[in-house]
């Protein structure tokens, strides 16, 4: 009892020291009660991660996230701490987080902007397993974090959250948000409500058409995050690795990569102004030839 709680004070002490005073309202201390559901899920995943995406996607999935995955060495009936994580990623220089729930996109990007990366409390539900209709700890731990270890992908993440986090926000920008956490809360429920799924899709959509013409600053570097760090592709429409963290955490959206069902289109200026709706699974791809074509339109905002 007592070595945990000196490991707790640890962790704290680290985070206290690292996380930027203005901030510090939006981090967890609580110690997440790992529940045997989080530990059934969390060994489900990481066997779907070995023999599904690791092995018969294997292909598909970018070499430097393997590695990183390697580095984190993670294991299959043991969720991993945030001490652990940190003592892992201390040989890059990052931090890792605990945030209670969704935050929003400038408080996000600001973490980022330090070398912080905010970690999900939850863990996705059984039915789930292959895809998560919302940023969860398999999300963020087993997707983002293997990618850091590349050093020009965390750099590309930095450059992109220190543009993202003096970036002008929009009415529709927190519309938008408020709409999609509640998509997510639905789609996350039991019951289901199917009506009420259907309409607030459509209020998102709308929401989105209304900012085609005039987007804000922080919307279009949102939609650039979405087709770079959550579904990168590197390489070209014949031959391409996947390292967008969503991507790689459903087996779902690999498969119709695989099975060529995503239609592809270059990594250029229209990802500025194409819109995702994260609880869906995506019906196109940007493919860049490298990292360079990120920053190439990460210089148009």
């Amino acid at each position: 009892m007592r070595l945990h709680k000196e490991v707790a004070n640890s962790s704290q002490s680290l985070t206290q020291k690292r996380v930027p005073r203005d901030l510090m309202s939006y981090i967890s201390f609580n110690n997440r009660v790992l529940e045997r559901h989080d530990k059934l899920i969390w060994s489900k995943f990481y066997n779907q991660c070995k023999e599904v995406i690791l092995k018969k996607y294997h292909n598909l999935v970018h070499q430097d996230y393997i590695k990183g995955l390697s580095s984190l060495n993670f294991k299959e009936f043991e969720i991993p701490s945030l001490e652990y994580i940190n003592e892992k990623l201390e040989k890059i220089e990052w931090v890792a987080v605990h945030v209670d729930n969704f935050i929003h996109p400038r408080v996000y990007a600001m973490l980022l902007s330090n070398s912080i990366f905010p970690i999900s409390g939850h863990i996705r539900k059984p039915e789930h397993i292959s895809y998560s209709p919302s940023p969860d700890f398999i999300h963020d731990v087993f997707g983002h974090l293997p990618t850091l270890f590349n050093e020009k992908f965390r750099n590309f993440i930095k450059s992109w959250a220190k543009c993202a986090a003096r970036a002008s926000v929009s009415q529709e920008d927190n519309l938008a948000l408020e709409l999609t956490l509640k998509l997510i809360k639905e789609k996350e429920r039991d019951l289901k409500d199917l009506n009420i799924i259907k309409n607030l899709t459509k209020e998102l959509l709308d929401v989105h058409k209304a900012s085609i013409k005039n987007p804000s600053e922080l919307k279009k570097l949102s939609r650039m995050y979405a087709w770079s760090i959550e579904f990168g592709i590197i390489g070209n429409k014949d031959e391409f690795r996947v390292i967008g963290a969503a991507a790689l955490t459903s087996s779902e959206e690999l498969k119709l990569l695989h099975d060529r069902k995503t239609k592809l289109k270059n990594f250029d200026k229209t990802t500025l102004y194409k819109d995702v709706n994260f609880t869906n699974l995506q019906p196109q791809a940007f493919v860049a030839k490298s990292i360079r074509d990120f920053y190439k339109v990460l210089n148009l905002v």
